[in-house]
């Protein structure tokens, strides 16, 4: 999906009336980050902040320790209602 969104990314840049090649070049990187920020953490956003206040559907398991895992990678912090805990675990 990057590359549908480098490939957009590019689109949109030469569409644009920039003066000069380097603020061309600044624009083009600026859109490509935000476009693989987007596409690469987007659903984690989605599961942390929105989906953690919105409905819950039944089938699908969700809790806050997974959406902080999955946004920090880090197994030994957890979220529990805005507190901040840690999580005991033997390697």
């Amino acid at each position: 999906m990057n590359i549908v969104y480098g490939k957009l990314a590019k689109l949109f840049n030469d569409l644009e009336n920039h003066r000069t090649d380097t603020e061309h070049e600044d624009a083009l990187i600026t859109k490509t980050f935000i476009f693989q920020f987007c596409n690469s953490y987007g659903a984690l956003f989605y599961l942390a902040f929105v989906r953690a206040h919105g409905s819950h559907n039944a089938h699908i398991p969700y809790s806050h320790t997974t959406a902080c895992t999955l946004l920090t990678g880090d197994r030994h912090v957890a979220l529990h209602s805005g507190v901040h805990s840690s999580v005991h675990s033997s390697h």
